[in-house]
């Protein structure tokens, strides 16, 4: 490993991932600084995600250990999610919004200007991502959390308050679900505000991904789909997993060249189906000289449009890149096709780009070389008592 300073090679950094209540998963995310007099004496530099944030200091390194650190966590009020502990040389990069943080890499303290790009959708294992995607933004499945929140708070009425909570674009939607779910249950709407809005909410999401998805139905359903491969051995589960990922590519790609329109399929009926929900919107125009800002209203309601920076106050077309149902009708006022201001992520040409990695094709296990050494035979089959399991 590197080290901080020149000449030392005993500077280290800890990367201590805690969660503070079940079920709640607030997580603290603690940098401790080892340097090469072998205390720890300086506090976490990294960003602060939530939880109870602590300074540790006076640990001798060689004395350092995971039962050590899992023992005064817990005596901090830390629960048992508190189970990793990382060592790697530290890199140091800095935001102007953000300040400084650390990372892991393989080289010693350089700088990186590391992007803000990314979403990463955790369930039940929250302390991976964290431990390389610092600048990524983390969102709870919304599965997940519904899973924790109904083992005390039961009910359809505190569900549907909990998922309109979630599905809410704005800060004043937000806040008035919050309000029903305090009227049904006060316990229920503290177990809710001791989380993140950034991670659960859509109102507080970052409209840089243009995702605004609530669950990992993806990865779920990838996991489904090669579940019947994951009990073989290694080799055959991998090969059959690559080729049934190269038939998906392939197939995924023809069908796309055979398309005709600007936009993905998917993407072009939700704006079909918007388009005829818009008639039920009147816009006014601002009267401004470039045309672009509009104010849409189906009374009561009323919402701020600018076509200029393809963005509306309900906030559905900045989190989606799709234009929500006032854009449509202020964009059907100027005689402007939906399609035209449609992020280039749904576009046909974005969508082929992305398929043009392949996976290449490989001969068959006959025609692998082989390996010096005996070969490697199976364990001798032991059939365990009980009831055959896969």
């Amino acid at each position: 490993m590197g080290s901080l300073c020149g000449n030392c090679q005993r500077c280290f950094t800890v990367v201590v991932v805690a969660s503070t209540v079940l079920p709640s998963a607030e997580m603290s995310l603690i940098t401790l600084i080892l340097h090469h007099h072998g205390y720890f004496d300086q506090g976490p530099p990294t960003r602060y995600v939530g939880g109870i944030k602590d300074v540790y200091s006076r640990w001798v390194p060689d004395m350092l250990s995971y039962p050590t650190v899992k023992k005064l966590l817990n005596e901090l009020g830390y629960s048992s999610f508190n189970k990793c502990v990382y060592l790697y040389p530290r890199i140091r990069y800095t935001d102007t919004d953000e300040g400084e943080y650390s990372n892991s890499g393989d080289e010693a303290d350089i700088d990186v200007d590391m992007p803000k790009e990314g979403t990463i959708s955790l369930d039940n294992d929250i302390d991976a991502p964290q431990k390389r995607s610092f600048r990524a933004e983390h969102r709870f499945c919304m599965r997940h959390l519904w899973s924790n929140y109904s083992k005390d708070y039961k009910g359809k009425e505190l569900k549907d308050a909990m998922w309109a909570c979630a599905r809410a674009t704005t800060s004043q939607q937000f806040e008035k679900c919050m309000l029903d779910v305090k009227n049904l249950s006060d316990g229920a709407w503290r177990w809710l505000n001791r989380l993140d809005p950034k991670v659960w909410s859509r109102h507080a999401f970052r409209i840089l991904p243009k995702n605004w998805s609530l669950t990992s139905n993806m990865c779920e359903q990838f996991n489904a789909k090669i579940a019947k491969y994951r009990a073989k051995p290694v080799l055959t589960m991998a090969e059959e997993i690559r080729c049934k990922v190269m038939r998906k590519i392939t197939k995924e790609k023809e069908k796309m060249m055979q398309y005709h329109g600007p936009i993905v399929p998917k993407v072009q009926n939700k704006l079909e189906k918007t388009k005829r929900e818009s008639r039920f919107w009147t816009p006014v125009w601002a009267g401004d000289r470039e045309g672009a800002k509009y104010e849409v209203q189906c009374l009561p309601h009323k919402y701020d449009i600018n076509l200029s920076t393809r963005s509306c106050s309900c906030n559905e077309w900045d989190l989606t890149g799709v234009p929500c149902v006032h854009a449509i009708a202020a964009l059907g006022y100027n005689n402007l096709k939906p399609e035209d201001f449609v992020h280039p992520y749904y576009s046909k040409e974005t969508f082929l780009r992305v398929y043009d990695s392949f996976i290449k094709p490989a001969n068959g296990a006959a025609m692998w070389p082989q390996a010096e050494g005996d070969p490697v035979q199976p364990p001798p089959l032991k059939r365990p008592p009980g009831r055959p399991k896969r």
